[in-house]
Formats: C-alpha cells, sequence, structure tokens
C-alpha cells in the first residue's frame, strides 16, 4: 500500500521532540526544520538548528547543516563555520558544502578556509571544497582546478573536469596553456570516466583530442556516469561532424528495424540531418504534419538544432500555420517553434 508523506512537524512539535532520546527521531527533527517555511518563526526554528548542530549524534549534526543550506541561513554562518574542525568527517564535509551554500564571495574568511582545503585534509573534503570554492570564486579558480586535474583522487580529477565546463568556460573559452595541456593529457587517461569527460570538455572547445570515447558512448558501447554526458557526447558529433559516429546515430534514430525506442532518438535524428542525413532531416520534417504534438514539438527542437536551410524554410512555413491558433497548447508549440527558429537564424548569422 502506498501512503502519502507526513508533513513536517510543528515548531512546538520540533521543540518537543529535540529532547528525545531516540536519534532518529532527533534527526527527523532537523529534518523537519529545513522544511518548515514560515519566515514569522525563523529565530526560533534557528536556534532549535542551533542545538541540532549540538547533538551527539554526528548524523543529526550533518542533517541540521543540509537543512541548514535548504534555508540558505546565512545567520547560521559562524556556527557553521564552527564546525569545519567537527571529530565527524562526514559533518565537515557538509559544514563545507553548506557555507557554498549560504555565503557569498566576499566573504574572505570562508573563501580563505576553503582555499586551504582545497590541498589538505581527506579527499572528502578536498571534493566538497572544490566544488564550493570554484563556484563562489569563479574568477580565481583556474589555478586551482588546473592543480585539481592532477589530483590523487579520481573523484576530485573528473569534478576538475566537469567544473571547467561549467564554470570557467562560461567565463573565459581560452583556457590558459598549462590547463589546456593538462586537460588533454585527461583525454588519453587510464581512467576512462575521466578520459571521456576531457574528451567532452575538449570538444566543447574545439580543441583537436582524441575522440574515441565519445564515438563509444554513442555506440552504447561504453555507460556513462550521468544521462547529460550521453546526450552531450550525440550533440558534439553533430557540431564536431564525427562521421565515425554514423553508424551508432542512426541506429538511435531509426533502430535495427526502422522503429527506434531510444531516449536520444530525437536529437540523433536532428545531429543526423546537421551532418547532411537525408532520411534524417525527412524524418524529422514529415512530423510537422504529425498529430501528435509530443512529436511536432521534439521535431521542432531537433531541426532547431540541425543549423540546415530546409529546416528554416519548413519551420518559417509551420510558423503561419499556428499563427492564428488560440489553444493554449498550441500557444506552447508556437513558443518552441519561436525558440527553434532563433537557434537557426544565430547559426545562419555565425555562418555567414
Amino acid at each position: 500500500m502506498f501512503s502519502l508523506p507526513l508533513l513536517p512537524r510543528t515548531l512546538a512539535a520540533c521543540e518537543r521532540d529535540i529532547e528525545s532520546k531516540v536519534e532518529q527521531v532527533r534527526l527527523a527533527v532537523a529534518k523537519d526544520l529545513g522544511r518548515l517555511g514560515d519566515a514569522s518563526n525563523q529565530t526560533q526554528r534557528f536556534s532549535l538548528l542551533a542545538r541540532c548542530l549540538d547533538d551527539a549524534a554526528g548524523a543529526v549534526r550533518k542533517q541540521a547543516l543540509l537543512s541548514i543550506a535548504d534555508l540558505g541561513a546565512i545567520a547560521m554562518r559562524d556556527r557553521v563555520f564552527g564546525l569545519l574542525s567537527d571529530p565527524d568527517l562526514a559533518v565537515r564535509q557538509m559544514a563545507v558544502l553548506t557555507l557554498g551554500e549560504i555565503v557569498t564571495p566576499d566573504d574572505h574568511e570562508v573563501t580563505g578556509r576553503l582555499a586551504g582545503l582545497l590541498r589538505a585534509g581527506s579527499p572528502p573534503i578536498r571534493y566538497q571544497a572544490l566544488l564550493a570554492y570554484a563556484n563562489l570564486c569563479p574568477d580565481g579558480c583556474e589555478e586551482d582546478l588546473h592543480l585539481a586535474l592532477t589530483d590523487s583522487d579520481p573523484e576530485i580529477r573528473r569534478l576538475a573536469v566537469r567544473l571547467i565546463d561549467e564554470v570557467l568556460i562560461p567565463r573565459n573559452s581560452a583556457l590558459q596553456g598549462a590547463t589546456l595541456s593538462t586537460l588533454l593529457s585527461c583525454a588519453q587517461d587510464d581512467d576512462v570516466q575521466l578520459a571521456l569527460l576531457a574528451q567532452l570538455v575538449c570538444g566543447e572547445l574545439e580543441v583537436k583530442a582524441p575522440r574515441q570515447l565519445i564515438v563509444s558512448v554513442v555506440e552504447r558501447r561504453m555507460r556513462v556516469a550521468e544521462p547529460r554526458d550521453e546526450q552531450w557526447a550525440i550533440e558534439l558529433c553533430g557540431r564536431l561532424d564525427l562521421t565515425q559516429a554514423r553508424v551508432g546515430l542512426r541506429r538511435r534514430a531509426f533502430g535495427r528495424w526502422g522503429f527506434s525506442t531510444d531516449p536520444f532518438r530525437w536529437l540523433a535524428l536532428g545531429v543526423l540531418a546537421r551532418m547532411g542525413d537525408s532520411q534524417a532531416l525527412d524524418a524529422l520534417l514529415s512530423q510537422l504534419t504529425a498529430r501528435s504534438y509530443v512529436k511536432r514539438v521534439m521535431a521542432i527542437q531537433a531541426l532547431g538544432s540541425c543549423g540546415r536551410n530546409e529546416a528554416w524554410v519548413a519551420l518559417v512555413a509551420h510558423r503561419g500555420r499556428l499563427s492564428d491558433a488560440v489553444d493554449e497548447r498550441v500557444k506552447d508549440e508556437q513558443a518552441v517553434l519561436d525558440a527553434a527558429l532563433l537557434a537557426l537564424q544565430a547559426e545562419r548569422q555565425t555562418s555567414v
């Protein structure tokens, strides 16, 4: 039987149960305090969370920190900072995470402490400190990310590659020579997940680097750590024109017997159309008149990323057919269509 989740305790119930001798009850209190959203009782709530931070059980202290992070409770900053010296490693790790969530970049005491933790302590602390520091100090973290690419812990090296993509590249696509050189070395690392991430980022930067793992992902010969990496690999095949990935892309788009249930089927069709595959382009164009709203929208999105002039002409014509519609669902389709046309227009202007 399914049951509805319990509502969070009231503050009065939290104040009562925080004295419980049962750890699981106190743990639930710490969790509920992060779910009570009434600003009028904020002082009382923070006071109870402070008591949770003094709890004898590390699990309760850790949950209290998570609740503080969820609330963005900057008023608890000093108490959280003090837990960077907690005897429990998991609590220290959560304290680093929480500080990264609640403080601002101009809190130099915290950012300085995080910078010190990048090269000291256990891998879980270094990992969390790197994540927090890069997001708080994005303009000054390249050297630290470069050093993290050679960290002894593989998880930290993988995180460094992701942060290069998520933090550095959006601000300045031209990486320093040393960072780029180390990233290229990572693209050939024995750790295949690290190598894949590095190949994906190098592809994003359009620098010459190995591409075989990207193709392996498209061909389903390699599993990814996160679904977005699979999507990323497929998209890059179109942007980089990786013709060696065509077989894998066609299998995703059309299946073995002309029917595909691949979750990235529409993306693969758009990438193939971008690479000049006329069958894929025709398949997408034919769906603009489909009875199914979902099929039409998926086809529109794929056509918007394929960069083909035929897609532009067809989408403009389709926009004309929808211009007088008043149905809410059709309005949603118009919004998707307008976004696709903007993407195609931007690419056409870039190519001129």
